[in-house]
């Protein structure tokens, strides 16, 4: 893997947003056409999640950043089939996103805590699937392994 940190800042953006007050994420799901559908906030998060394990291979992020991440995604997974709890008003009133709210509140830092730094990373501006989409077509080739 050539370039996991954007990847890892994709994640980490997603994470924060699973951890944001449920009117802060309201207000995103408005701002990307997607107000009501609280699910989104969930898809982004496991989209880049798939790609977690070869992060914790590459050093990018700890086993143990990864194990939260995976209670994360086990809560979200318990709430898929409940219609009532992918909805706008679940943001504000569902215990079960409380739960993964809180879990989400810790990740970022323990993302943090085991990062590799690099003294010159690239910065690439753009949502997170943009970022992604730039380094595979650049000249840097990311290379997923499935």
């Amino acid at each position: 893997m050539d370039c996991p940190f954007a990847v890892l800042d994709g994640l980490r953006e997603a994470v924060e947003r699973l951890a944001q007050p449920p009117a802060a994420q309201s207000a995103y799901l408005a701002s990307i056409d997607t107000a009501g559908l609280a699910d989104e906030l969930a898809l982004e998060f496991y989209d880049l999640l798939q790609l977690a394990p070869q992060l914790v291979e590459a050093g990018a992020c700890s086993p143990s950043a990864m194990d939260l991440l995976k209670s994360m995604d086990t809560r979200l997974h318990e709430m898929s089939g409940q219609p009532q709890k992918w909805t706008a008003q679940a943001l504000f009133d569902d215990a079960d996103r409380a739960s993964v709210r809180a879990l989400a509140q810790r990740a970022p830092d323990e993302m943090q805590r085991t990062r590799v730094r690099r003294s010159a990373r690239p910065r690439v501006a753009g949502t997170s699937a943009q970022r992604i989409g730039r380094y595979s077509a650049s000249s840097k080739s990311l290379t997923w392994r499935r």
